[in-house]
């Protein structure tokens, strides 16, 4: 990933469908801690350059809240599904 930011940047459609995918493989891997921090800092910076109604920043909220429902976070993944659809 870090190649592919340096080649097409950090907000090219390549290198965020990439950083979602490694968040999916680290779920999978049962490595939630890290998954939730990848994800925080993702949508952080989502926020931060293209919006809170911005189609990819909304995808990677869509993801984070199935991800904290799979853990088991029901109240955390409401907030972040809720805030998504408001944003929407």
């Amino acid at each position: 990933i870090e190649d592919l930011c340096k080649i097409e940047g950090d907000l090219h459609s390549y290198t965020l469908e990439a950083k979602v995918n490694l968040a999916e493989l680290l779920e999978e891997e049962g490595r939630f801690e890290e998954v939730n921090d990848f994800y925080f800092d993702h949508m952080r910076q989502l926020v931060n350059s293209l919006g809170e109604s911005h189609p990819q920043t909304l995808k990677v909220a869509i993801s984070f809240g199935a991800s904290m429902f799979r853990q088991k976070k029901l109240e955390e993944a409401e907030t972040i599904m809720i805030g998504a659809l408001v944003s929407a």
